[in-house]
């Protein structure tokens, strides 16, 4: 059995607090979205770049709770 590991790629910046989760949609795995204590959420396509692997796209800030 092959072994596997993960391997650290880039440290995303965009929250200004704890990330409370992180997912990607099942019909596309070139996207991360994740929400905060910030109480935001936000979409990430994953560029994959050796200088930035992933930007943010979209900004959902405003909820009354982290999220």
């Amino acid at each position: 059995m092959a072994q596997e590991s993960l391997v650290l790629r880039d440290i995303m910046k965009a929250h200004t607090n704890w990330v409370t989760a992180i997912t990607t949609p099942i019909d596309n795995s070139d996207m991360i979205v994740t929400s905060s204590r910030d109480k935001s959420i936000i979409v990430w396509p994953l560029t994959k770049d050796d200088a930035q692997y992933g930007v943010p796209r979209r900004h959902f800030p405003g909820h009354s709770h982290f999220v």
